[in-house]
């Protein structure tokens, strides 16, 4: 049997007097990345590289990097760089700025420049506690409770149909 934590799982978004839980089915605590697509690049970033903003001073760990065109040897690559650990978010989601050099700590000053804002993409999808229901041990959010518990129980027959079937 999976118990599960009486108290709130997260304090996200950080209201005093309200309890946030997570839906198994949703997805986990929140979680944020950074895309930041780039161009001019000199020096492909590393995964667990640590990428700094020249002038924003943000910052982000690589977990993924795509190259989409040109190469790093001719000085010309663009792609797009996935990060987590990001620091320097604003308001707006945004972080590095268009058209910023980024430096690597692997790769040293100016591995490529920002093309566009970096956009900050949240997974994890936070409920006020009255929002879930604790079903057969797991919780879940209204929606994906209605789901599991329905008439049909998730309990569908898959079976392969037809001539041969």
């Amino acid at each position: 049997m999976v118990r599960l934590p009486i108290r709130p799982t997260s304090s996200w978004p950080g209201g005093r007097h309200e309890a946030w839980y997570y839906c198994v089915l949703c997805g986990g605590e929140k979680y944020d990345t950074v895309e930041l697509r780039f161009d001019s690049g000199s020096v492909e970033p590393q995964t667990d590289e640590t990428l700094t903003g020249a002038t924003s001073g943000d910052t982000g760990v690589v977990t993924e990097v795509v190259l989409e065109s040109g190469s790093y040897a001719g000085g010309d690559a663009a792609g797009v760089v996935v990060m987590d650990s990001a620091t320097g978010a604003d308001s707006d989601g945004v972080c590095f700025s268009d058209n910023e050099l980024v430096n690597g700590s692997v790769g040293g000053s100016n591995i490529f420049t920002a093309n566009l804002d970096g956009i900050v993409k949240s997974q994890g999808l936070p409920y006020l506690e009255g929002e879930t229901v604790v079903y057969n041990g797991k919780r879940y959010c209204l929606e994906h409770y209605r789901f599991v518990s329905g008439p049909d129980n998730m309990k569908y027959d898959l079976q392969i149909t037809g001539e041969n079937g």
